[in-house]
């Protein structure tokens, strides 16, 4: 297992496991692949490290999931939506024992009994978390809504940006507050 001092979640980033470290300081362990990094940061930190690379940060994009998907608790995260990298959490992202799940990796969960599921990676591998079977899959299914909403906003708003084939020109009128629009076609 390779030690990173810091970590910025990608495609091939599967999952956030918290672990303490020897002298008990809360850090991270990334699976990415077949690579496994234990990161002396928290789960939190690299989220909000991460959103804050590609444009956001962590109370915005909390923010905006409970703006489209409305009030729900603990919602996923939009990391980065041109990467398809939309995470939810295991937890409370305040609790110490909260894992981050990639949606894009996330194959399969299966019950281990009443309280306790077995989370199923694409890449084969498998992650036992104290949480129920319909916990995991409601929170997958808010992560899966998030996705397409957000998609569908960016298509509608392409479409539009698309349509038309003529520009237009904004002209300030000398010594006024006042701008006149003068369209012009190709």
């Amino acid at each position: 297992m390779k030690k990173l001092k810091n970590y910025i979640i990608g495609h091939k980033s599967e999952m956030i496991v918290p672990e303490f470290n020897e002298i008990g300081k809360l850090c991270a362990k990334i699976i990415e692949g077949n690579n496994i990094y234990l990161v002396e940061q928290s789960p939190k930190a690299i989220i909000e490290k991460s959103l804050l690379c590609y444009g956001s940060d962590f109370q915005g994009s909390v923010k905006s999931s409970k703006s489209i998907l409305g009030n729900v608790c603990m919602p996923p995260i939009a990391i980065c939506p041109a990467l398809d990298l939309y995470w939810f959490p295991s937890a409370s992202p305040y609790r110490n024992d909260c894992v981050w799940i990639s949606l894009a990796h996330f194959q399969d969960v299966k019950k281990v009994n009443d309280q306790k599921s077995k989370v199923i990676f694409k890449n084969g591998f498998s992650l036992c978390l104290d949480i129920s079977v319909q916990s995991i899959l409601s929170r997958r299914s808010l992560a899966l809504l998030l996705r397409y909403e957000m998609e569908q906003h960016l298509k509608s708003q392409m479409s539009v940006l698309y349509k038309s084939r003529n520009g237009f020109t904004l002209i300030k009128q000398p010594e006024e507050l006042k701008y006149v629009i003068r369209i012009s076609e190709n």
